[in-house]
């Protein structure tokens, strides 16, 4: 089992959410509203990565070209790709985006990188 975890997904979000998602894909983290996530980026300060520095490190050969993270704040459609060196990160990181979540549309994880 690798160090690190990789996870690919596209979601939809609640619109209860959109706005927050917006402010946290661009780093407007003080314009959140929204304190689960709030405190997700407070709890994993030194280890958060954000947004604009996700990547999956084509850790599978089927995510390679995919899965490159973006968001749509009118239709809620987040499309992500995100690599953690801590497995406890990404698991918090799950969990608020679980409950951010209306639809999942796809969601792949691996902690073993297809790399030969």
């Amino acid at each position: 089992m690798s160090d690190e975890v990789a996870k690919v997904g596209e979601l939809i979000i609640k619109p209860e959410y959109r706005k927050d998602m917006e402010h946290f894909v661009l780093g407007k983290y003080d314009e959140i509203e929204y304190k689960d996530l709030r405190d997700y980026i407070e709890d994993w300060k030194g280890i958060f990565l954000e947004v604009k520095y996700w990547s999956h490190k084509d850790y599978k050969n089927d995510w390679t070209g995919k899965y490159e993270t973006s968001y749509d704040v009118q239709t809620g459609r987040f499309v992500y790709g995100v690599c953690y060196s801590d497995w406890f990160a990404m698991w918090d990181l799950e969990e608020v985006l679980e409950k951010m979540t209306m639809e999942k549309i796809f969601e792949e994880r691996s902690d073993e990188p297809d790399w030969d």
